[in-house]
């Protein structure tokens, strides 16, 4: 968990946006609680780039501001093990969308970040 910027593919399967990720243990793991809508959000907006998404793409994201993000989600609370975010920043149609991320968050972050970044690429 050193690395500044960190990279998952993202995919959906059954409506659900979900990821694996052999390094830490993660397989199928879904985004809930309004994240997978976010990201449908996010997608549909950078549509032209992102024509085959639904099959995979590269998320990159961050404590840490980078340039071009295209999402910056801000803490609103900690809650049964993961923490609730709320979109402040970024592209029309996503400011104000909140959602929930899981405990495997900590798959990723030794504690629960105040803010992450966030960017969607075709892969």
């Amino acid at each position: 968990m050193t690395n500044s910027m960190m990279v998952i593919f993202p995919y959906c399967k059954h409506g659900t946006w979900m990821f694996d990720d052999d390094k830490v243990g993660l397989r199928a793991e879904p985004f809930v609680l309004g994240m997978s809508q976010l990201i449908t959000r996010v997608i549909a907006s950078k549509a032209e780039k992102m024509k085959n998404a639904r099959e995979g793409f590269k998320l990159i994201f961050s404590k840490d501001e980078f340039p071009g993000h295209d999402v910056k989600l801000e803490l609103e609370r900690e809650e049964s093990g993961g923490a609730w975010y709320i979109v402040v920043d970024g592209m029309a149609g996503v400011v104000g969308h909140r959602g929930w991320l899981c405990p495997a968050l900590f798959k990723y972050f030794n504690e629960v970040p105040v803010t992450i970044y966030a960017k969607a690429e075709p892969t």
